[in-house]
C-alpha cells in the first residue's frame, strides 16, 4: 500500500496530536509533509524548519492530502477552497467553519464524495458522523440530540459533586486544558449547536445554521438550581436536541436541560460526549466517548484521512433527496425561567409564576428572543421530565 504525504494546517490541540499518531505508528499509510503554522517564535515540539508561515505555500507543496486543523474560521474556509481549486482531498475539523458554510462543503461532498470528510467536527472521537450518513442513510430518524460539548459538561459535572461555582468550575477546566482561555463558544453554546446543525444534515438532510435556533449556553446555571435539581434525583446537562413529528416538522435547540437519572445521558460525565438517537425501525442508540482532546480528536481525523485514501467518502442520501422536512420556530416546549423582571408578554404565556420564576410552554421563537434580549436570564428546559412533575 502506497504512503501519502499529508499538508497540516495547523499545530495547536488537534494538529500535534494528529502528527504525535502518525509518529506512533498509528497510521502507516501517511508522512506528514510540511505543517502551516500562523505565528513564528512560538515553542514547539518540533524545529523551526518542520513549519510553513504562509498557507498558499503549503497548497503549492505536493502533497496527496491535506488536513485543515485550526480555530480561526476565516483562514479555515479559504485553506478548504484553494486545496479545492487543486482538486486535492481534504480533512476538515473546524466545526465552525463547516456549520458557516455547510452548503458549500455539503455541495463539494455530493459532487465529489471523496474528496472531503469531517468527523472530527462532531463530538471527538465518536464515529457518530459517518454512522448517521451510512448505516441511517434510508432509516428515518426520529430524534437525534445528546451531550454534544466537553467543556460545559465538565463544568456542569462540577456544579453537581462539588462545591465549585460556575466561576471557580470554569476557571479548573482551563486549568486542565478542557476549556479554552476565551470558553465563550463552549459556555454560550455554540460549539455544540455548530454540531448538532453539521448532524442535522446528515440525520434530516437539512442545511439550518445554528443562528436560525434556539442556543442557551450554562452561564446563568446556578449552584442553587443544581441543588434542587439534585433535590429531586436530577441533573442538568448542556443538552442538543432536533426532534421530527410525524408532520415533518424539525423541532431543534441547545440548552440547559433537567435529566432524570433514569435516562442515558444522565452518568455522561466530566468531558464525555455522548449522542442519542431513535432510529423509526431501529429504535434508540447511545454512542458514547471521549469528546476532545488531542489525540480524541487527531484520531477522528486520521481515519478520515485513511476513509478517503481507501475511496470512502458521505452519501449525504437524505440531502440528496431533497426532503420536504422544515425547521419549526412555532413549536413549544417546557421550561423553566428564573430572574429579576421576566418580561410580561412572556410571563402571562406560562402557567406557573411567582415572583424570579416561572415555567411551562413557550414557543422556540419566543425563547430566542428572550435569550438573546435577556441573556442574563436563566431558561432550562424541562422537555425529558414528565409533565405533572413538580421541583421541590
Amino acid at each position: 500500500m502506497s504512503t501519502q504525504k499529508i499538508g497540516l494546517l495547523g499545530f495547536g490541540c488537534v494538529g500535534e496530536g494528529v502528527y504525535n499518531i502518525c509518529q506512533n505508528g498509528r497510521s502507516n499509510s501517511f508522512t506528514i509533509g510540511p505543517i502551516g503554522v500562523k505565528r513564528k517564535n512560538v515553542k514547539r515540539i518540533l524545529p523551526e524548519s518542520r513549519f510553513e508561515f504562509q498557507a498558499e505555500n503549503l497548497i503549492e507543496n505536493d502533497n496527496d492530502l491535506y488536513i485543515e486543523a485550526i480555530s480561526e474560521t476565516d483562514a479555515a474556509y479559504d485553506f478548504f477552497r484553494k486545496v479545492r481549486e487543486q482538486d486535492k482531498p481534504i480533512v476538515l475539523a473546524s466545526k465552525k467553519m463547516v456549520a458557516d458554510h455547510l452548503k458549500e462543503i455539503a455541495d463539494t461532498a455530493v459532487t465529489n464524495p471523496q474528496s472531503i470528510a469531517w468527523e472530527a467536527t462532531c463530538c471527538g472521537a465518536i464515529p457518530v458522523v459517518r454512522t448517521i450518513d451510512q448505516y441511517f442513510d434510508q432509516e428515518k430518524i426520529k430524534y437525534l440530540g445528546g451531550v454534544f460539548n466537553g467543556s460545559s459538561n465538565y463544568i456542569l459535572t462540577r456544579l453537581h459533586e462539588t462545591e465549585l461555582d460556575f466561576d471557580q468550575a470554569l476557571l479548573q477546566a482551563q486549568e486542565l486544558g478542557f476549556a479554552e482561555a476565551d470558553p465563550s463558544l463552549d459556555v454560550d453554546g455554540w460549539d455544540a449547536a455548530n454540531k448538532l446543525s453539521i448532524l442535522i444534515l446528515h440525520a434530516f438532510g437539512q442545511i439550518i445554521h445554528p443562528r436560525d435556533i434556539w442556543v442557551k449556553g450554562i452561564r446563568q446555571v446556578s449552584k442553587k438550581q443544581v441543588s434542587q435539581a439534585q433535590r429531586n434525583k436530577l441533573k442538568i446537562k448542556l443538552l442538543a436536541h432536533a426532534q421530527l413529528n410525524e408532520d415533518n416538522e424539525l423541532q431543534a435547540f441547545l440548552a440547559p436541560s433537567y435529566v432524570p437519572e433514569e435516562h442515558p445521558l444522565y452518568s455522561v460525565e466530566n468531558e464525555d460526549n455522548a449522542v442519542s438517537l431513535d432510529g423509526e425501525y431501529s429504535g434508540l442508540h447511545l454512542f458514547k466517548g471521549k469528546g476532545a482532546g488531542s489525540y480524541t480528536t487527531g484520531s477522528a481525523v486520521i481515519a478520515d484521512a485513511e476513509w478517503l485514501k481507501n475511496g470512502g467518502g458521505y452519501k449525504l442520501s437524505k440531502y440528496k433527496a431533497q426532503s420536504n422536512v422544515r425547521l419549526s420556530q412555532e413549536s413549544t416546549i417546557r421550561v423553566a425561567i428564573s430572574g429579576h423582571h421576566i418580561p410580561k408578554d412572556i410571563w402571562t404565556k406560562l402557567e406557573h409564576a411567582e415572583e424570579g420564576h416561572a415555567s411551562g410552554s413557550i414557543a422556540l421563537k419566543s425563547l430566542k428572543a428572550l435569550s438573546e434580549n435577556r441573556p442574563e436570564l436563566s431558561i432550562i428546559s424541562l422537555e425529558l421530565l414528565a409533565s405533572d412533575i413538580k421541583l421541590i
